[in-house]
This record gives structure tokens, C-alpha cells and sequence, in this order.
């Protein structure tokens, strides 16, 4: 009975989204899909506990492990949904599709091969299997337990140095993508400890391909973490019948893993950044990453010069809308230049007539103070009658508050047209919403201008 429940409510392997193969990352979907494998219970927190409790509490040793896990400081790792996400099944990831193939190789001959299901042979290399596969993860489990038990979920790493896991933690597996679903926000990445568990398992299937000649690298260099030259030391079946495991005929121990694959090790080499932490999946999201901003940044300059150009032809528009204006500024500059040219003259001219200090000052006589004569006629001119100035002060009026419009116009117009050219949008929407209000505006413009000048008629 327990052999069938442990088959039926293990946690499911890392499944990966289509269309990104290797892509081991968090899945926002079905939680209940994505995280177990049987329908015995519908909880997955359920499935997580009673394989936690499953898989460590056949001996002494798990036991004890779980007695220290359970005393780690940082209580967020004692969630059902953690434990479900980066222990169970990165382990069980590993073991299914690396080390339990490996470690029967040497049993799984042609004779079970050919052999029935129901035939003793075949029976026995079954049971040989899930003893197998039970001893795996047990061992596996209890190293990451020790790994997270000790630095706990969120160790410190320093994300800045390392704009790969930078791009994965801010990627599709991140917080922003789990939105405001707590449960969702319990298996996104937030650490180097949730993206080097979920990716541990690529590590191991490299090292089954490549001594399985299923890589395409020819060379491989030594290491001294993660060597991929080093081999396991799995124990094994003494007689053709027997299905305890017995030690490792190398190493006269259950310890299966080389040196340079102790994960608490490796973990702490890559968390103090000796080297950094990658997988294909990695470089995969990374590349994947920086041909986006590059696209990006060509749409953004393909954008910017065809805003240049319509830049241009709006500046056009309005100076032919307004070439009085244009004028107006240009005969103002050069009656300023004329000014300027006259005081300069002037000085000169004051200059060189000023009296020596010497010669006495003689006063000039002051004209007589000529009144201003109120006669209409005494100008010689004929003024405005009331009528007609109260007729000029309501065009100017209306020229006045129709110009005061079309500079508040311009000057949002000017606004727009300085976001399109800050480069600080995000899409297209954005970039039309400009150029609508751009286009609305120089209409605007227009439209007065047409205003004043019938004013002007």
C-alpha cells in the first residue's frame, strides 16, 4: 500500500513551457498540474508533506535530517509550496532523467529486455528500480535540505555582478510575473538559492550526456566544481536475485556523488560568485534577453529618425502657417541690431562733444511747456470716431485671447513632441497617442490662425 501511494502522489518532475525547451523556470499555471503528479489528494501541499515525510523518515538518519530542517531560522522555507517547487522536484527532476538510468545501466540487460512484465526477472529488476530511485532521492533531499536549512531562502548574492541571473530573476520565473497571488509569489524566484535549485537539474543532465556521448562539446576541462570528468559510485545488487542495495565496491560506502559534486560545496562557490553560476537554460533566457533589447533599441531608432523627419516637416508647417511671425522675428532682429549699432554711435558721438572739466557749464534755456491741445481737429488728422476705437479694442481683443490659445497650443504641442524625442517610451500605443496630439494641435493652430485673419478683414 505504501509503494503504490508513494507512486501516486510523488511530485512531478519539471515540466517546461512550449516553445522554450529547457526552459526550467517556476510555472504560473495549474499549481496543481505543474507541482503534482497523482490526483489521490487535491492539495498540493498535502502531496509536498507526505513525500517530505515519505522519502526521510525510512531511517534514522532522514529522521534526524527533518528534525534539523525543521529548526532552521527562516521559517519561509518550511512552506509546503517551497518545499514542493525547489526540493521535490528539482530531485526528482535529477533522478528521473539522469541518475536512476545511469545507476541500473549495468542491470538492465538483454535478457530483462526481452523479458515479460509479468516474468520474475523482469519483476526483480522493477523492484531493484524503485529501490533505486527511493535511495537517489533520499540522498539528493537531504544535501539540498542541508543547503537551504543553512543559508536559508534569500542568501545574500550580489545580482549586479551577474546580469545572467539578474535577467532570470527579473525574467518570467520572477515576483512581477507571479502577480498578487501569494501562492504564485511562493515559487517565483527572489533568490540565487530558487534559481540555482530549479536549474540544478541541467547541471546533472550534462554530466549524464556527456558520459553517455550524447554532448556535442569535444573538449571538456577539468574543474574543480562540477567536474564533468568524474564519475558516480552508485551501489549496487550483489547476485542476479537480490534487491538490497549494497555499498559501492569503490568507496565501501552509500555515497554516490564525487568530490567535486558535493552540492553544499558547489553552492557556496557559486553564492561567493568564485565563478558564476550557469546553465543552458541560462544562456538560453540570457541571449534571449539581450535580442530583445536589441530589437528594441532598433525599433526605437527607426522610430526616432522617422520622428526627425516629421519633426521637420511640423516645423515647416508652421512656419508657413505663421510667416508673419517669421518675419516679424526677423525685422525685430534687425531693428535690434540697428538699435544696438545707434547707442553705440551715440556714446561715441557723447564721448567726443563731452565739456573738459574745465570749461564752465552754461544752461540751456527751457522751452515753454506747450499745452496738449484736447481739439480732435487740431492735429490735423482726422481720429477714430468712439465707435470705430471701440470696434478696433474688441479685434485686438479677440487677436489677443485668440493668440494667448494658440501659445498654450504650442506649447503642449512642444511637449509632446519633446517626449517623442526623450526616447522614453514603451510602445507604439505611446508613440501614436504623440503624434495624434501633435497632428490635433498644429490643426488647432490652423484653425485660429484662419480666425485672426478674418478678424483682420
Amino acid at each position: 500500500m505504501a509503494v503504490f501511494l508513494f507512486s501516486n502522489t510523488v511530485i512531478q518532475i519539471l515540466a517546461t513551457e512550449k516553445g522554450k525547451e529547457g526552459s526550467y523556470r517556476p510555472l504560473f499555471g495549474n499549481l496543481n498540474t505543474n507541482l503534482k503528479r497523482g490526483n489521490d489528494w487535491k492539495s498540493v501541499e498535502v502531496h509536498a508533506i507526505y513525500a517530505l515525510v515519505y522519502l526521510l523518515c525510512t531511517s534514522k538518519e532522514g529522521v534526524l535530517q527533518l528534525k534539523n530542517y525543521l529548526s532552521a531560522k527562516d521559517e519561509r522555507v518550511f512552506h509546503p509550496l517551497f518545499i514542493a517547487q525547489y526540493l521535490l522536484i528539482p530531485v526528482n527532476t535529477i533522478v528521473k532523467n539522469s541518475l536512476q538510468d545511469w545507476m541500473m545501466e549495468p542491470y538492465y540487460t538483454e535478457e530483462v529486455q526481452k523479458s515479460e512484465k509479468n516474468n520474475a526477472l523482469y519483476r526483480t529488476y522493477a523492484t531493484r528500480c524503485f529501490k533505486a530511485g527511493f535511495y537517489l532521492k533520499h540522498t539528493l533531499l537531504v544535501s539540498l535540505m542541508t543547503i537551504v536549512r543553512t543559508h536559508g531562502r534569500i542568501p545574500k548574492y550580489l545580482f549586479d555582478k551577474d546580469e545572467r541571473l539578474k535577467t532570470i530573476k527579473l525574467g518570467d520565473g520572477g515576483l512581477e510575473k507571479a502577480g498578487d497571488d501569494p501562492n504564485k509569489q511562493e515559487i517565483a524566484f527572489n533568490s540565487f538559492l530558487t534559481v540555482w535549485l530549479l536549474t540544478l537539474p541541467e547541471k546533472f543532465e550534462q554530466w549524464y550526456k556527456y558520459h553517455h556521448g550524447q554532448t556535442t562539446s569535444k573538449e571538456v576541462q577539468q574543474t574543480n566544481i562540477f567536474n564533468l570528468l568524474d564519475t558516480p559510485s552508485f551501489p549496487g545488487y550483489n547476485n542476479k536475485d537480490c534487491t538490497a542495495l549494497q555499498p559501492s565496491a569503490e568507496t565501501g560506502n552509500f555515497n554516490f556523488l564525487p568530490k567535486t559534486w558535493e552540492l553544499l560545496d558547489a553552492f557556496e562557490h557559486f553564492r561567493q560568485q568564485k565563478t558564476f553560476w550557469t546553465t543552458p537554460s541560462i544562456e538560453w533566457e540570457y541571449k534571449r534577453h539581450l535580442d530583445e533589447k536589441k530589437m528594441k533599441e532598433q525599433k526605437k531608432a527607426a522610430v526616432t529618425d522617422e520622428m526627425l523627419d516629421k519633426t521637420g516637416n511640423l516645423k515647416q508647417s508652421i512656419e508657413e502657417l505663421f510667416p508673419e511671425v517669421n518675419d516679424s522675428d526677423k525685422d525685430d532682429s534687425e531693428k535690434k541690431e540697428s538699435n544696438e549699432g545707434k547707442q553705440k554711435n551715440s556714446v561715441a558721438a557723447t564721448v567726443a562733444t563731452a565739456p573738459s572739466p574745465n570749461t564752465s557749464k552754461k544752461e540751456t534755456p527751457k522751452k515753454p511747456r506747450q499745452k496738449q491741445s484736447l481739439d480732435n481737429t487740431s492735429s490735423g488728422t482726422s481720429p477714430n470716431t468712439p465707435k470705430q476705437q471701440k470696434g478696433g479694442v474688441n479685434k485686438l481683443y479677440f487677436i489677443g485671447q485668440e493668440i494667448e490659445e494658440m501659445n498654450t497650443v504650442i506649447a503642449h504641442m512642444q511637449q509632446h513632441v519633446d517626449e517623442l524625442t526623450s526616447y522614453e517610451w514603451e510602445s507604439g500605443d505611446e508613440i501614436i497617442h504623440h503624434i495624434n496630439e501633435i497632428a490635433e494641435s498644429v490643426e488647432t493652430i490652423s484653425d485660429k490662425v484662419k480666425f485672426v485673419e478674418q478678424i483682420l478683414e
